[in-house]
């Protein structure tokens, strides 16, 4: 997993003026978010920054395991959830770099919402991207250490949901 197996693209609205002092950090599942911020953030030493999980966030609150907020609220829920606890807690940590996913897949669903991106403002949107193999291998290994799952997709889903998310990343990131 090195360095040259990976790339990011960097995107920031240029329409907006007074952004939170916040980088929204994406990609899908297993793309290398964490590896790739786990290196960021240790050059950053020097420079108080939050590292916010949204996953992580959201688990903490309800107390349950990330990979049960699924189970046990619906996408209405969640959406909700983000706009009306998620955003202020992370707004009221900036600066900060929040990982999340902007174009997340709940059970077979890839969806969006970006007025939850609008609440937050950020000035930055930094989009992983893996190649879909890669993704896939990665995606396998986290399963089988039982921390986390992924269910199994094949590449070319992979290669969907990826470009959707610099697609829409990229939109969001104008306006």
């Amino acid at each position: 997993m090195s360095l040259g197996e990976r790339r990011t693209e960097t995107l920031r609205s240029p329409e907006k003026e007074n952004h939170n002092r916040l980088l929204l950090y994406t990609g899908v599942s297993c793309s290398g978010k964490d590896y790739l911020l786990d290196r960021a953030m240790a050059n950053l030493s020097d420079i108080e920054l939050q590292r916010l999980s949204m996953g992580t966030f959201i688990s903490e609150q309800l107390k349950i395991h990330r990979d049960g907020v699924r189970d046990q609220m619906n996408l209405q829920e969640i959406e909700q959830f983000k706009m009306d606890v998620v955003a202020p807690e992370v707004i009221a940590q900036q600066p900060a770099v929040l990982v999340t996913h902007i174009v997340p897949k709940y059970n077979h669903v890839i969806t969006m919402n970006p007025d939850y991106e609008k609440a937050l403002n950020p000035s930055h949107f930094v989009a992983v991207v893996s190649d879909p193999e890669l993704i896939q291998a990665w995606r396998i290994a986290r399963n089988e250490t039982g921390y986390r799952f992924s269910p199994p997709e094949d590449l070319d889903t992979i290669a969907l949901h990826q470009e959707m998310v610099t697609t829409n990343t990229y939109i969001i990131a104008k306006h």
